[in-house]
């Protein structure tokens, strides 16, 4: 279902009040906020690591999916954007290209905001300058996170770990388990740990045959997560 028309101001200030870093913007300055509008088919690119930077960007409905490549030529799938996201903002604060390759998951629609009108906003409202900085520490945090397992971890401990992960964030329980609501090839779930497609799925075969997960379909259904947990040693 497709959502409101961007087009009109007041639909606008609503979804970007809905981002608690605009929330307490007046309306004079959540129309100066945002240039513009963009809709993205799925696979559609939004930008590329090493494009300039000129627009950040609210993300209204869909999903976004943060990507960069590997010296090895691999493709890693850093991070999934659901709405209420801002996009881009990295770059904006220090002018050099940006730094990952953002693209739609499923059609996708976003507001723009270019740079100088972000950081004027940035330099008038402080509170929303730390919240900023906060999320990117988040985001820096994350990502160290992901660079260390990846270094020091198996196979079954990356893909248990990043299950567990994504189960938590976007699982929806049902009566076989925990649905990871994601459309996640297994191509792609590799990308999102450094595997090969063939390495996951025989791992998900295994687990499959154990009763610990349910795989079909781009889906996967969590059936037995201390089972999962055991494999990172971890209590859940």
């Amino acid at each position: 279902m497709p959502g409101p028309a961007l087009h009109t101001r007041e639909v606008r200030r609503q979804l970007l009040r809905r981002v608690a870093l605009f929330a307490s913007l007046s309306d004079g300055e959540l129309d100066a906020l945002t240039t513009g509008t963009r809709t993205l088919r799925a696979r559609e690119l939004l930008f590329r690591q090493g494009d300039p930077p000129t627009s950040a960007f609210v993300l209204v409905s869909g999903r976004l999916k943060v990507s960069m490549p590997t010296l090895a030529g691999h493709t890693l799938v850093v991070d999934y954007l659901e709405p209420g996201k801002v996009i881009g903002e990295l770059a904006l604060i220090d002018g050099v290209h940006r730094s990952a390759t953002v693209s739609a998951v499923v059609t996708s629609r976003l507001m723009a905001i270019e740079r100088r009108n972000f950081l004027a906003f940035l330099a008038r409202h402080p509170a929303a300058a730390l919240a900023l900085l906060t999320e990117l520490a988040r985001k820096i945090r994350q990502f160290n996170q992901s660079v260390q397992e990846g270094h020091a971890s198996s196979l079954a401990d990356r893909l248990a770990r990043k299950l567990i992960a994504l189960g938590q964030r976007f699982g929806a329980p049902g009566p076989d388990g925990l649905l990871i609501d994601l459309h996640l090839p297994q191509r792609e779930l590799g990308d999102l740990i450094g595997y090969s497609r063939e390495s996951v799925n025989k791992q998900l075969s295994a687990w499959s045959g154990a009763g610990v997960v349910t795989v079909g379909r781009g889906r996967i259904v969590i059936r037995d997560v201390a089972a999962l947990a055991r494999e990172i040693h971890l209590q859940v």
